[in-house]
């Protein structure tokens, strides 16, 4: 009888922990709704004005900063100063949504970061507890978190934080910065994404669009560009923000429905071997009163 009641604590304690993640997996999705929702409504609009403010950009023919011109020699260079800005979860329970991401920021240091690593030409920012968590312990240098960010994205506080990063970018504190993220893809697809934020690329040519856009600008194209980055790039960020969010709490419905399922799984396994041992245990006493029975009739 001991095992029969090991075997119903284990039972009443998955079917606890099954109501658990079915409710956190509802929550999940609740969240997931209003976060696609957000990253859908921004997203074409993000898109369209990066492309347009990167066809500047190809007009230009090199970045801009500090209103210097930078030729293509120059871009060729190895860069002094790299920044990553990696995003992940302040909360757990969303399957290898931060394990992933922490993985690839370890592989994309060692293969090429890695003489920025010793020279003390690489910095990190983090956005979300779980990845600035794991990087400390392995001594990666954090710079600065905006783990806060995440609680509630507020796009002014997004843009002053854009603001702060193309900032450090002109005054050279930075000559290159790059975001590592999971791209919302579909509720159960995230895709890992390394995504150059500064300076802003030129759009990528090939022969289905090799057309060179036209664009009029007034005043001029510099006084066009200069006020239209800060905007562009404020966008790029809290679209990336967004579009981080809905990954994770994608994740996380993902991986609450897997725990409900394999719950329900071990469910049935466990009420299957509790059914057998108790009906064991009342095939043994059967027995024993039957022979207990017998013993009487014979003495």
């Amino acid at each position: 009888m001991a095992n029969l009641k090991e075997i119903r604590t284990r039972i009443e304690s998955v079917e606890s922990t099954q109501q658990i993640t079915t409710a956190m997996r509802m929550v999940s999705a609740s969240k997931l709704r209003k976060a696609q929702l957000a990253f859908s409504t921004i997203q074409p609009y993000a898109q369209n004005l990066l492309f347009l403010t990167r066809n500047i950009a190809n007009l230009f023919n090199k970045p801009i900063k500090n209103s210097v011109d930078i030729d293509s020699h120059e871009k060729e260079k190895a860069l002094d100063n790299v920044l990553l800005f990696v995003f992940s979860s302040n909360r757990g329970l969303c399957g290898a949504f931060n394990s992933n991401i922490a993985k690839y920021v370890r592989e994309l240091i060692r293969t090429k970061y890695h003489e920025h690593l010793e020279q003390g030409r690489l910095s990190i920012m983090a956005a979300g507890r779980r990845i600035g968590d794991i990087l400390e312990k392995e001594s990666f240098p954090i710079t600065a978190t905006y783990h806060d960010f995440l609680n509630k994205i507020d796009y002014k506080e997004v843009c002053l934080l854009s603001n702060e990063l193309l900032e450090k970018f002109e005054e050279g504190t930075y000559q290159k910065i790059v975001f590592i993220y999971n791209k919302f893809k579909t509720v159960l697809t995230q895709e890992l994404t390394e995504e150059q934020f500064l300076p802003i690329l030129p759009p990528e040519m090939d022969e289905t669009n090799a057309v060179e856009e036209e664009y009029i600008m007034e005043p001029n194209k510099e006084d066009v560009a200069r006020a239209l980055y800060p905007k562009v790039l404020s966008i790029h960020l809290y679209r990336t923000f967004l579009g981080s969010l809905a990954a994770e709490e994608g994740a996380r419905m993902t991986a609450m429905q897997q725990a409900s399922d394999n719950a329900s799984v071990l469910l049935k396994e466990l009420k299957i071997t509790y059914n057998k041992e108790r009906q064991a245990a009342i095939t043994n006493e059967l027995i024993e009163i039957i022979s207990g029975s017998e013993t009487l009739k014979n003495g």
